[in-house]
């Protein structure tokens, strides 16, 4: 299986995926939750990305479960495709969770789940608010890695979260302790103290030679995510996202691609691309754009012109955004948390 990631200045890199990176990925996810066959598995991320493939395809191969699908991210459909499929596991951001506690979706007599996964993104801190689901409901955490790995951590208690360990991770019962994925902090760091991490283990893929994917001389990955110590034992990280790459759809897109094409329109004097926050997807695309004088700026001008050039859609932007100008530093690399103060 090939999927594809990105890197700063790397619009496309290949993750090569073998039979045996792919079998452990499942196995991970199924030994930690205990899936069998009697599961319905309600996956709301993308195949393309290690939070659909850990989710749901991987399990549902080697378990035996049913897997339903929802894609793209709607609340009110996915609440009722929640209880009308009979679902009973399940994993979304905290946020949704919570939504979905304080609406009473667990408490209605249909609802059958028995597992609920908080998934992690970039710079978000889990919400620990109570979370009422049931008391037969036992709760998870699930990290995506780089686009490389998902790591499944059940959790103790409910309201918990249990943060990603810097070492060896293994899941007990059947697996024998057998370590899936080791996780450490590169030895650079920057000016706040965060540093790249890298990964190594039976679900980790490697790239091709001579790539960004490839193994160093202790067979770790860099992931391009940055992590950090944090809490008095400093064995858990802090993840920390890297302004370059989008989350989209399941993929990690290189910013910098959107930036030139948004450019090339010939309405605008400058452009690139801003990001809001949606956790279920990734990121909501906007352009911001500085037009020419006269000319009138349309979403749908702009996305016409994308699509006569063969540009795939889920590089569109979801709006516009008028700016003065695109903010930049001495090396022309663009200021992106800098673009709001410029409208």
């Amino acid at each position: 299986m090939i999927t594809f990631t990105a890197r700063p200045g790397m619009p496309f890199v290949p993750v090569e995926r073998d039979e045996e990176e792919l079998l452990a990925q499942g196995a991970m996810t199924v030994l930690a939750l205990d899936l069998d066959r009697s599961d319905v598995i309600l996956n709301p991320y993308s195949l393309t990305g290690p939070a659909g493939l850990s989710l749901g395809f991987l399990p549902w191969l080697i378990s035996g479960a049913t897997l339903a699908l929802h894609h793209p991210f709607d609340y009110g459909v996915f609440a009722e495709q929640l209880i009308a499929t009979g679902t009973t596991v399940t994993a979304l951001p905290s946020s949704v969770l919570a939504a979905l506690s304080r609406d009473g979706v667990p408490q209605r007599p249909q609802c059958r789940l028995r597992r609920v996964g908080s998934v992690w993104a970039d710079d978000e801190q889990q919400d620990k608010a109570a979370l009422h689901f049931g008391e037969a409901v036992e709760f998870f955490d699930l990290y995506s890695l780089g686009d490389l790995a998902g790591v499944v951590l059940k959790r103790e208690t409910p309201d918990e979260p249990v943060l990603l360990p810097l070492g060896e991770i293994a899941v007990d019962k059947e697996s024998e302790g057998a370590v899936f994925v080791e996780t450490r902090l590169a030895s650079l760091r920057d000016a706040d103290g965060y540093a790249e991490i890298l990964v190594r283990g039976p679900v980790v893929p490697h790239g091709q030679a001579e790539g960004p994917l490839v193994p160093d001389a202790n067979g770790f990955i860099a992931t391009g995510q940055l992590g950090m110590r944090c809490g008095t034992t400093g064995m858990v990280l802090q993840l920390k996202g890297d302004p370059e790459l989008l989350r989209h759809g399941g993929l990690a897109i290189a910013a910098s691609e959107f930036d030139e094409l948004y450019r090339s329109f010939p309405a605008f004097l400058d452009a690139a691309c801003l990001v809001l926050t949606d956790p279920p997807i990734g990121d909501h695309v906007v352009a911001a754009v500085v037009p020419r004088p006269g000319e009138p700026v349309t979403l749908e001008a702009l996305n016409k012109f994308l699509e006569e050039r063969g540009v795939a859609s889920y590089k569109f932007p979801d709006k516009i955004l008028i700016v003065r100008r695109i903010p930049r530093d001495e090396r022309g690399r663009v200021l992106r948390e800098q673009i709001l103060l410029e409208v």
